[in-house]
Parts: structure tokens; C-alpha cells; sequence
């Protein structure tokens, strides 16, 4: 979600629909609509960000691999397939990341070969179409990464994911730093709060992280479902997490999947 250009990003079987919308005096005047496709594969649009330069950079899904497309003004430029695994293995993107000081956009994706999975992150220079890095982590207990920030004296990769509810640590989040240069993990923390909690997004601002997602309430089934945001340090540990419509005898199934900083105050949707 980006207040100054917002977008949307309709998907379709076939192809992926991409819309441009810009915003003044909150009358949106669509730009352009444009639609990809080869009429062979199935393709899903998964993450949109936009270059200093002005280039859109779509990643998603095309057939069992994972692809990046750069535009302007919704013209493709180039379209890259990778296909991370094996082949045949499944794979799909969850967030990326425009990193502003190498030009270069982070992807998180995972990659399932039917007995085992892989949850990857990956540093790409689109303009010169090279992998600075793919590393990925090879744990059935989890789940997937869900959102992507650069933060900190160093300006590394923070990540946050979660495992899944049968996991050995239970349905808990996950907070990760990569190193920027070579995608190795400098720390990582499982951020149980007492409940199942899922992270969707995180934004830096003033050193510290903010995510959002859902907790469950105590005891509760799909209907205890909140919206809660979290601030984090940057080892990793809980400052605070708010949640709203904390009564339990409310049924309201929530989810907060965007998080961002706009002058000086955090958003969520």
C-alpha cells in the first residue's frame, strides 16, 4: 500500500489486470488498464512497487514459477521466470521490497515439491537482470514470509512470517534480519504474544518496526479474529501490540494486511 501512488492490482486465471489509479482531491482518474497474458499460462499478480526512476515492477505467479515483469506506464519492458526448485514444485510470491540504495527489489516467495517446502528471499537488480542472492530456508514447520522492510544503522532486510498452527512453537509469528549483501540471517526471533498470531505487513519509522495482522482472542474460534498492530525494537523484542474490537463476545473474523508511515503517523488497512 503506498498513500502518495495509490494502486490496485485485479487478478484474473489468465492473466493479471493492471490498474493505475491517480489521486487528487480524492477523485481517482484511472490512467490506464492494462492486461497480461499468454493465453497459455495462469498468471497471478502478486506484489507491485515503483522504482526511484519512475519503472513498475509487478511479481507474481506464471505456471508453477515465480516472474517479474518491469513497465512504464503499464508497457512491459522485460519479464523474467524463475523457477526456483525443482520443477513442477509450486511457488508463489508474497511481498517485495524496493530498496532505493542498490536499485534493486527483495522478494519473499516460497516453493512447495508436494513432500517438502521452501520459504526463499531474494535480492534482484532488475535493470541488468542478475540475482544478487536467492537464500531460502528449508522448514516444513513454516509457513511463509509475509512482509518485507529495510531498517536499521545498516540498512538490512527485516522480514516477518509466521509458522504454522501445528508447528512444535505453535501458531506464532516470525522476525527475521538478512544480511543486505549476501542474505545470510543475522537474528531471528519467534514472536509469541499467547495467542495464534499472524504478521502481514511491517514498516520502519524512527527505529523501531511496526507490523500488523490478526491475534486470536483467548479461546476463540475464527469469530476472535482481531486486527492488532505491534511495535518492535530492532532485536526483535515487543514493545507494545494494540488490538481493536477486543471484546470477546463480538463475532468479527479481522485481518490488518497494509501497514505504513505517512507523516508521522502509522496506517493500517
Amino acid at each position: 500500500m503506498n498513500i502518495t501512488s495509490p494502486a490496485i492490482k485485479i487478478l484474473t486465471c489468465l492473466g493479471f489486470l493492471f490498474v493505475y489509479f491517480q489521486a487528487e482531491a480524492q477523485v481517482c482518474d484511472s490512467a490506464f488498464v492494462k492486461t497480461y497474458t499468454d493465453n497459455v499460462n495462469s498468471f497471478v499478480g502478486q506484489s507491485l512497487v515503483k522504482s526511484a526512476s519512475g519503472v513498475e515492477i509487478v511479481a507474481g505467479s506464471i505456471g508453477d514459477e515465480i516472474f517479474i515483469t518491469t513497465s512504464e506506464n503499464g508497457n512491459i519492458q522485460s519479464m523474467r521466470s524463475i523457477d526456483l526448485w525443482s520443477a513442477g514444485s509450486a511457488e508463489r510470491v508474497y511481498d517485495m521490497f524496493y530498496d532505493a540504495i542498490d536499485d534493486v527489489v527483495i522478494i519473499a516467495a516460497r516453493s512447495d515439491n508436494g513432500s517438502s517446502s521452501r520459504i526463499y528471499l531474494i535480492k534482484y537488480e532488475y535493470a541488468i537482470d542478475d540475482i544478487w542472492f536467492s537464500n531460502y530456508i528449508e522448514d516444513d514447520e513454516l509457513s511463509t514470509f509475509t512482509g518485507i522492510e529495510m531498517g536499521g544503522p545498516d540498512n538490512n532486510y527485516y522480514v516477518v512470517g509466521r509458522l504454522w498452527p501445528d508447528s512444535s512453537d505453535g501458531c506464532d509469528n516470525l522476525f527475521i534480519e538478512f544480511d543486505r549483501d549476501n542474505g545470510t540471517i543475522n537474528n531471528s526471533v519467534i514472536m509469541n504474544e499467547g495467542s495464534c498470531e499472524e504478521y502481514w505487513d511491517i514498516v520502519f519509522y524512527q527505529d523501531h518496526f511496526y507490523t500488523t495482522g490478526r491475534n486470536a482472542l483467548q479461546g476463540s474460534s475464527n469469530g476472535g479474529f482481531r486486527v492488532c498492530n505491534t511495535k518492535i525494537d530492532l532485536s526483535g523484542n515487543v514493545e507494545w501490540t494494540r488490538c481493536y474490537l477486543e471484546e470477546a463476545n463480538v463475532n468479527a473474523r479481522q485481518y490488518g494486511i497494509n501497514i505504513l508511515e505517512y507523516n508521522g503517523d502509522i496506517y493500517t488497512s
